[in-house]
């Protein structure tokens, strides 16, 4: 017999694979979930002081200060698996475009600088692509002096590797 699935459990499956993060982000990510363990202890104290306030059924205060604690709570359980799963990116050596390669590609005659890193970190608008999206995906294995191609919805878009950092 199947158990049933609660709605609120079908957003919440999360990958369990390794957590691909540079170094820095790691760091970033370690603060900020210390950063969170001491917003805990205040919050919990005002649920304390909340629910001495009487009937808890209609007690809106307590509720909205008990569901910021368990959101609270809920964040710093993802943090915390996030960075025992982390693995640290490095610079990689070799001639190939790598996960932690910085590549200079070119197409259209622009010149695109590009940082391929862990889906956590991407950030397009600065030129950090994740290795799981389709420019990502293209980029990786190929060489100094190829050419890749990538179907988009207007067409193709071709890419000469520049420099591979």
């Amino acid at each position: 017999m199947r158990v049933p699935t609660r709605r609120g459990e079908l957003n919440n499956r999360r990958d369990d694979g390794p957590f691909l993060v540079t170094a820095e982000g790691l760091l970033r990510l370690e603060q900020t979930c210390a950063r969170l363990e001491r917003d805990v202890a205040p919050l919990a104290a005002e649920v304390a002081r909340l629910k001495e306030n009487g009937d808890l059924s209609e007690n809106f205060e307590y509720q909205d200060a008990k569901h910021r604690l368990r959101q609270l709570h809920g964040r710093i359980m993802s943090m915390k698996d996030r960075i025992k799963r982390a693995e640290v990116i490095t610079k990689p050596a070799g001639n190939s475009v790598q996960l932690g390669s910085t590549v200079v590609v070119e197409s259209g005659g622009k010149r695109i600088t590009l940082e391929i890193l862990g889906s956590h970190e991407a950030d397009p608008a600065h030129g950090r692509i994740s290795d799981r999206s389709p420019l990502g995906q293209v980029l990786l294995g190929h060489t100094l002096g190829d050419k890749v191609s990538m179907q988009t919805k207007n067409g193709t878009i071709e890419y000469r590797i520049i420099e591979i950092q």
